[in-house]
């Protein structure tokens, strides 16, 4: 298994999974207006925006019902997560009193979380915590509730190697970034009830299809889940918005 590298810059990443109507505008308007704006705050260091097609909601090794709409995921991540998130907060309330929001949002999960660890693939030349600047195809992200969280610790120390160690042997996969909930966190609650202290998160960085390497990912959560002391909430893949080029400025390049 690929060992787990020192964490670099990054404190905590913010998660906002939504459904949305006009779905083509919105994504455009968030891309080239909202996500932009951030990036003014201090301490916000990166952000990436991922979109489930039906593909993907099919692919889903988990997803109830009710989450079959939970389509859309913004994450950032912050370097100074105390101070940073407190000027987020701030300027979307600018932002909102502006004017400078659209409707026609659900939210399923909005809410900051600590990030405990970085994996990258065995054969990945660069370091686990730089995985997600690298252009990818998509994220599998896997939402799950603590049942017991005195048990947790321990459990995630062997079970989460275990299934490290068979993601990052998988092909199509680069690199896992694992969180879990800030103490007192406050989650904003959408249509789906997802306390803030109880949960935790993995984002499946991807360079292969998102679909077609669900199937493998799904097979290791299974056996992850069987009597472990968490329940899964939401597992599934996600395009990244800016997948990789299929060719770097080459003269065989159409474009050119």
């Amino acid at each position: 298994m690929a060992s787990q590298r020192t964490l670099g810059k990054i404190e905590s990443g913010f998660f906002s999974i939504t459904a949305v109507d006009d779905a083509e505008n919105y994504v455009a308007w968030h891309q080239t207006d909202h996500t932009c704006e951030q990036f003014r705050i201090s301490g916000l260091a990166w952000g990436h925006r991922y979109f489930a097609p039906p593909a993907c909601v099919e692919a889903s090794g988990h997803r109830p019902h009710e989450l079959r709409d939970a389509v859309h995921i913004q994450n950032y991540l912050f370097e100074d997560a105390a101070n940073a998130l407190t000027d987020f907060g701030a300027l979307g309330l600018e932002l909102m009193g502006r004017g400078r929001f659209r409707s026609g949002v659900r939210g399923f999960l909005q809410v900051p979380q600590r990030l405990t660890g970085t994996f990258a693939a065995p054969d990945l030349p660069i370091a686990a915590d730089a995985v997600p600047y690298r252009p990818h195809t998509g994220i599998y992200l896997v939402v799950e509730e603590q049942l017991g969280p005195r048990h947790v610790a321990a459990w995630r120390e062997q079970s989460g190697d275990d299934t490290l160690r068979g993601l990052l042997r998988e092909d199509g996969v680069v690199g896992v970034w694992t969180y879990a909930a800030e103490d007192g966190g406050e989650v904003i609650d959408g249509s789906v009830r997802m306390p803030s202290s109880t949960e935790q998160i993995t984002a499946i960085y991807l360079d292969g299809d998102p679909v077609l390497v669900s199937s493998a990912i799904a097979g290791h959560l299974r056996r992850r889940w069987a009597g472990a002391p968490v329940r899964p909430i939401l597992a599934g893949p996600y395009l990244s918005v800016a997948p990789p080029p299929a060719s770097w400025c080459t003269s065989s390049d159409p474009r050119w």
